[in-house]
């Protein structure tokens, strides 16, 4: 009898051994994906851009940046599950007690961060981040997007936005470890991916001045299943259908490129530098002359900011049609890096309810890529159209200005800097604003 007693007691231990043994096993096969199990993804990079670097400098820069990048891969997994509840509720009358179970799906969500490789340019201009990420397809978890993160001190400590920092006249602490580049790139097993666009806003001193924008696209690879990312953060709506096609195919537009010019001057700069009202002489002729949108005398704010200039310029004006005074407030802003013209904007506001008229023009390298005058209004989606006499007659003096060449437009913004300058050393010397001129006089 005490012998039979051990004999169950021996094969019971041994089965409860047993179940420890394959209860382990399998808790280390499913806490993480086995060697064999693998995707290799790639992510080809078209075009890295910033506006404020050469052609020559953004060649040198990029691959290094691109080193220093994360990719952060997320899965998920949907499982079914029952949940019991107390009641059931009706939409918009009431909640009754009524004990159920009802069917819902559960998501779970892995996170796996890899430290990619990096290819530089081929003959077709396209670098590559290589990687490895696990497979967790057999707990059921498949890729649903990777998230690309690089620090930013690996733009800011190129040399020229370093001594731009150093030469602020207000700097601004901008952290080295905060994500300068920070983006989604979903995946779909449902697709081949074309090239698309993605835009990050850039920190630099005092001002948010730029963006960065890159072309990319990615896949992920196992040996069953092909999962495609791409891009959805660039408003295609600035581009025109066939810049879309050729961003898509991989050939980056000039248009695109000039969306990184994004000139947004911070409050508190604006605050440090209240302007001077400034008396402009003849040849200043859109500013002097009143029979012009522009006034005699006008209010000037010049900001240089390490190698950025920033001038602005607003006046008012006074008119009348039909018998019915109106006026007319006028604002241009100038934008030079490096002495070069960057980016040049207007905009006239009429007080008889007309349509505002805005303009602007940008440069890269010296060469205008942009520029454009269209009327605006906040709150209207329809069309918009000039009624007024002085409202046709503001835009289709806008639209001219922005025919005048290059070399012109430089030679204007060359004489307001100078007006404002001069205008500046008056002010230091005297400790007061610059007096006005008599209205009467013609300098």
């Amino acid at each position: 009898m005490i012998k039979k007693i051990f004999e169950t007691l021996r094969i019971r231990a041994k089965s409860a051994l047993l179940f420890i043994l394959l209860s382990t096993l399998l808790a280390l096969t499913t806490g993480c994906a086995a060697p064999w199990r693998t995707y290799k993804g790639e992510i080809d990079i078209k075009e890295t851009f910033y506006p404020y670097l050469t052609k020559s400098e953004q060649s040198t820069i990029w691959p290094e940046f691109w080193k220093h990048s994360e990719i952060s891969v997320f899965y998920t997994r949907n499982e079914p599950t029952s949940e019991f509840r107390f009641f059931n509720c009706l939409v918009g009358v009431a909640c009754i007690p009524y004990p159920h179970f009802v069917k819902v799906n559960r998501e779970s969500v892995k996170k796996k961060i890899v430290k990619p490789g990096f290819i530089a340019t081929a003959p077709d201009g396209t670098s590559k981040l290589t990687f490895t990420a696990p497979d967790y397809s057999f707990e059921k978890f498949e890729p649903d997007f990777l998230k690309i993160t690089v620090p930013s001190k690996y733009l800011l400590s190129h040399p020229k936005i370093k001594a731009w920092q150093e030469s602020a006249a207000d700097r601004i602490s901008i952290s080295p470890d905060r994500e300068l580049i920070s983006f989604s790139m979903p995946v779909s097993n449902q697709a081949i991916p074309h090239f698309r666009g993605v835009q990050y806003p850039a920190e630099t001193p005092n001002l948010e001045t730029g963006r960065v924008v890159a072309v990319l696209k990615g896949h992920l690879k196992n040996s069953t299943t092909t999962y495609y990312s791409e891009l959805g953060h660039f408003p295609e709506s600035h581009l025109s259908d066939i810049d879309i096609n050729r961003l898509r195919d991989g050939d980056v537009p000039i248009s695109f490129k000039a969306w990184a010019i994004q000139p947004n001057l911070l409050p508190d700069v604006l605050e440090d530098n209240p302007g001077m009202t400034v008396a402009f002489p003849k040849e200043a002729i859109r500013w002097h002359n009143p029979s012009k949108f522009g006034p005699r005398r006008a209010t000037v704010q010049l900001i240089e900011n390490g190698p950025l200039t920033h001038l602005i310029i607003s006046g008012s004006e006074a008119s009348t049609e039909s018998g019915n005074p109106v006026s007319a407030l006028m604002r241009e802003e100038w934008t030079l890096f490096h002495g070069d013209l960057f980016h040049y904007r207007g905009l006239v506001t009429l007080s008889d309810g007309s349509p505002n008229t805005y303009w602007a023009a940008s440069w890269l390298e010296q060469r205008r890529v942009k520029s454009d005058a269209f009327l605006s209004s906040s709150g209207q989606n329809k069309p918009l159209e000039c009624v007024s006499k002085t409202c046709i007659k503001t835009l289709s003096e806008a639209t001219s200005h922005l025919e005048k060449t290059d070399a012109e437009l430089e030679a204007e913004v060359q004489l307001y800097l100078k007006i404002a300058k001069e205008a500046l050393l008056a002010t230091a010397t005297s400790g007061d604003i610059p007096k006005q001129a008599d209205p009467s006089s013609d300098t």
